[in-house]
């Protein structure tokens, strides 16, 4: 159960980052890697390297979906309280 905490909480973490960065070209291809970095590093540290090699794609599809839905989530409360905000 834990075990898909860290890839799940840290695709959060860049997506909400990423949302507060200006992406162009060579932002997208850093925020790619440190995606494929970061679930290297969850498949690594809980072991699943060595059951199977495969675990490491699901850890990049976790990461990834969790970053791209904190993103549109981010953007999106931003975004209403921008519209509220206004003078």
């Amino acid at each position: 159960m834990f075990g898909e905490l860290f890839p799940t909480m840290s695709g959060v973490v860049l997506g909400a980052v990423l949302a507060f960065v200006r992406m162009n070209r060579s932002s997208k291809i850093s925020a790619a890697l440190l995606a494929l970095l970061l679930a290297s590093i969850a498949t690594v540290a809980s072991g699943e390297w060595d059951e199977s090699p495969l675990f490491l794609l699901i850890d990049i599809l976790e990461v990834s979906a969790a970053a791209v839905f904190a993103h549109a989530m981010v953007s999106w409360t931003s975004s209403r309280v921008r519209m509220h905000v206004r003078p």
